[in-house]
């Protein structure tokens, strides 16, 4: 009897001495605070841009899996060797989307030329960073994210 409940109590120590760990906490999404174009193409398959200038009106578009769901304003006659910068806050809640980020010519007339795209999964991106830098040809552009983690 003496053996069993030496036994028990020991499981017993056993077992509270064991800690779980602590659970890691789930991305839930990502907050883009500011984004700024750092460089784009200069001509548009060889021809300028614009019929009447030769620069881009240039604005961004988001989409989540090739479907747009914001656009902001756009700069009037931009030129590749300018920094653009949006501080339009825009939350990605969905981090196993496929999110696009283009940037196009306003253009009075549609479609709107399509100047560069990036598209991302925001489950690929390095979380402790402030700061994401994307490139595709001359299309670059940085943005300013805080990420969103639920506790668990």
């Amino acid at each position: 009897m003496k053996n069993i409940l030496f036994c028990a109590l020991s499981a017993l120590v056993l077992f509270a001495g064991c800690k779980k760990d602590d659970p890691k906490p789930v991305l839930k999404g990502m907050a883009i605070q500011k984004i700024t174009v750092l460089g784009f193409p200069s001509l548009d398959n060889g021809a300028t841009w614009d019929v009447l200038s030769t620069n881009p009106d240039i604005f961004i578009e988001y989409s989540k899996d090739n479907v747009p769901f914001y656009t902001t304003s756009y700069y009037q006659d931009a030129t590749n060797n300018n920094q653009y910068v949006w501080n339009d806050y825009v939350y990605l809640n969905d981090p196993d989307a496929l999110y696009t980020v283009s940037l196009y010519d306003y253009d009075d007339v549609l479609p709107h030329d399509l100047v560069g795209k990036v598209s991302f999964y925001v489950k690929d991106q390095e979380t402790n960073s402030t700061s994401l830098l994307f490139s595709n040809g001359p299309f670059q552009f940085e943005i300013e994210t805080e990420f969103d983690f639920d506790p668990q």
